[in-house]
């Protein structure tokens, strides 16, 4: 598209110029994250196929997905325990809800929270038995009654 006056390019600049500044200001200065991670791993339930990222440090564990805006479909968040307990979760700077699945460690499901929002704080968020990983999910993805995960791609 040709501009035959300097004034439209020079405004069609300033325009892309508050764009980008707005999106810095969101990303960098907020510390808002657009999409919460890149997935590193896959995982199955069932006949369910998740992209995840894995959080295993007590920083990542904190993190987990809060101040992201966005939980792409088929993603979730994999949080590895060094030991098996009843770990608690909560929705502290969540912008969504989310499916909440801890798993024992041979990554059978032993209990679920669904369709948990952000609203729920300061609630929180127990598992009926020691568990050795969480998984988090956008709600209704996982589906049904189901008994195991298996990670399928490290």
């Amino acid at each position: 598209m040709f501009y035959n006056t300097p004034t439209k390019a020079i405004r069609l600049v300033g325009y892309a110029l508050s764009g980008l500044g707005v999106l810095f200001l969101v990303i960098f200065v907020l510390d808002i994250r657009i999409i919460p991670c890149v997935p590193s791993r896959e995982i199955r339930i069932e006949s369910t196929l998740l992209k995840i990222c894995v959080a295993e440090t007590p920083e990542q564990h904190t993190k987990g997905l809060s101040d992201s805006l966005y939980l792409p479909n088929n993603w979730g968040m994999l949080f590895v325990f060094e030991k098996a307990d009843a770990y608690p979760f909560w929705m502290l700077d969540m912008r969504y809800p989310i499916d909440i699945l801890w798993l024992d460690r041979n990554y059978s499901v032993v209990s679920v929270a669904r369709n948990v929002t952000p609203e729920s704080y300061p609630d929180v968020f127990t598992p009926t038995t020691t568990v050795q990983y969480v998984l988090e999910t956008r709600p209704g993805v996982i589906k049904g009654d189901f008994t195991a995960a298996k990670i399928v791609k490290n």
